[in-house]
């Protein structure tokens, strides 16, 4: 009586009903109201589907028999080779020593474009043979080298000559892939405000 005054037609059509709504209703726990209702269902009165976490489908029509089934050949070829190149490609991708982000821009045709600096191959080529510490130095050398007036590099470099060069250029590298710095018209060195 309480699921036909809770939910209209509820034996005429399927009905999604609510157990912490029935049990607030009732002086029964979830508990109990599920096992009435699986009772319910065991003697035909009603069809119940216990709520579940997973997935569910459900066939609006008879599945097709097997040998009525008919698969174009050149089709199914065409889509293999098509599953083999995106597998092949992916593959690539993970196996790849170049940005991550350039990889999936020329994946979609797009051939010039400059490092992300944020993926896994920006940051290990960043940090190839110097520490975050070092990092940090050596880029705030150059920010106050640059902050109030543009320098070439080569300016950078010999303001800087106590600093590793090799170092120092990895960094001005990359913090120009990571769009930090830029080079200006008149090739020196800007921060990007």
């Amino acid at each position: 009586k309480l699921l036909l005054r809770s939910y209209e037609g509820v034996f005429d059509h399927a009905t999604r009903i609510n157990i912490h709504q029935i049990s607030g209703r009732s002086s029964l726990s979830e508990l109990e109201v599920e096992k009435q209702l699986i009772e319910l269902d065991q003697k035909e009165i009603i069809q119940y589907f216990p709520s579940s976490e997973k997935p569910k489908i459900n066939f609006v029509q008879n599945r097709v028999q097997d040998d009525r089934i008919h698969l174009d050949r050149t089709v199914y070829q065409d889509r293999k080779k098509l599953a083999i190149m995106r597998a092949n490609w992916m593959e690539q991708y993970l196996q790849a020593s170049k940005c991550r982000s350039q990889l999936l821009l020329a994946y979609f045709s797009e051939k010039e474009s400059e490092e992300c600096g944020i993926c896994d191959h920006c940051i290990s080529q960043r940090k190839k043979g110097i520490t975050d510490e070092e990092f940090e130095m050596i880029a705030n050398a150059v920010v106050q080298k640059i902050k109030d007036k543009p320098l070439t590099i080569s300016e950078v470099k010999e303001a800087l000559n106590e600093l590793d060069q090799d170092k120092l250029t990895q960094v001005i590298s990359w913090q120009l892939g990571s769009k930090e710095f830029v080079i200006n018209k008149e090739e020196k060195l800007e921060l990007i405000s």
